[in-house]
Formats: C-alpha cells, sequence, structure tokens
C-alpha cells in the first residue's frame, strides 16, 4: 500500500467513524484526505471495494492486537483473556460506528462471510485454542460454550451499550468501567468452567 492508499483510507475510516457508513460518500472521503475523486476511483474503483478495504484493515488490526495480547508468554491465561476482553470494549467505544460496520451484515442481512465476521470467528478460534491448551482438564466444549456466550455479549454490549441498565462501575463509556467488565467476564468465564 503507498502513501496515498493509506492516506485515503484512513480519511475513508474517518468518515465512517463520523457519519456511519451508509452514510459516507467518495465525496467525503476526498474532502477529508484532501484529494479529488479521480484519486479514490484510481486506487480503489468503487466505493464498494474502498469500504471493503476499510474493514479488512481495521479488522485485521484488530486481530493483531487481540493475538498479540493472547499470545502473551508473561501473563497467566485469566490475564490474557481480561486483557483481550478490555481491548475490545475500548477499541468499541472509540470506534463505535466501525464497530458497527462489522457487525452490519451479520446482524442486519444475516450473512456471515463478511471480513468482520470472519475476524470475529478467527479471533474467537484462538482465545479458544489458547484456553483448550492451557486447560486440558475441562471440557472442550464447556469452553467453547463459555467463551462464545461471552463473546456473544460482548457483542452486544459494543451494538447497544444502552440496552440495559446496570451499575455505573460497569457501564462501557471509561476505561475503569472497561477494565471492571472485562476482569467481571473473566471471572464469569472461569466459574461456568467449575
Amino acid at each position: 500500500m503507498n502513501d496515498a492508499q493509506r492516506l485515503i483510507l484512513d480519511a475513508a475510516i474517518a468518515c465512517v467513524e463520523k457519519f456511519g457508513i451508509e452514510k459516507v460518500t467518495i465525496r467525503r472521503i476526498a474532502e477529508e484526505a484532501g484529494v479529488n475523486i479521480a484519486s479514490i476511483n484510481y486506487y480503489f474503483r468503487s466505493k464498494a471495494n474502498l469500504m471493503d478495504a476499510v474493514l479488512k484493515l481495521t479488522i485485521g488490526n484488530m486481530l493483531a492486537d487481540v493475538a498479540a495480547a493472547i499470545n502473551r508468554s508473561d501473563l497467566t491465561l485469566e490475564e490474557r483473556l481480561e486483557e483481550v476482553f478490555f481491548y475490545l470494549l475500548e477499541g468499541a467505544t472509540r470506534y463505535p460506528k466501525i464497530t458497527t460496520a462489522h457487525l452490519y451484515d451479520a446482524v442486519v442481512c444475516k450473512t456471515y462471510d463478511s471480513a468482520g465476521i470472519s475476524g470475529i470467528r478467527e479471533m474467537f478460534n484462538h482465545l479458544a485454542g489458547q484456553a483448550l491448551e492451557e486447560l486440558p482438564e475441562k471440557p472442550p466444549e464447556k469452553i467453547r460454550f463459555t467463551l462464545a456466550q461471552i463473546l456473544y455479549a460482548y457483542i452486544f454490549l459494543m451494538l447497544s451499550p444502552d440496552f440495559l441498565e446496570f451499575p455505573a462501575e460497569y457501564h462501557p463509556g471509561h476505561s475503569r468501567a472497561h477494565r471492571n467488565l472485562a476482569r467481571e467476564y473473566t471471572r464469569m468465564f472461569f466459574a461456568a468452567l467449575e
């Protein structure tokens, strides 16, 4: 990827975050990037291709960050899971419209082949793989089921943080609450395996 493509992708990410993916236009991206529309068309050919590149880039960044956290050898499995859960909430709070864009096709269209859904599945399999490796005495199906339930809860929380009321110390919006919630979900994971 060259500098011009990166500039356009960064502008597209900023526009998705400002307007939502459904209201992003090539004109808005061009203005944000300080380039002309022809440049965007030259590099990406269409808005659909550009949005696909945005979603692949952002989910790729998330996967790299999650892999780095889950592969840390200086932390216990419990600490690593908490770090991943914390990271997911921090990212969804910082980039709520990108998060929604990644989940849109699955939630609204019931299609599960997007880059975002593929990335979430890859993350789930990596997390489950680590848990299965480090907890060989626990039933594999119970590990996968419990982790899936926690991630389902996270996904809904990321999409609709104000849907249900719950104590302020866990409500998404600031890092301390994210840490509290990540810690609580991690405890739930291990408690469910007992």
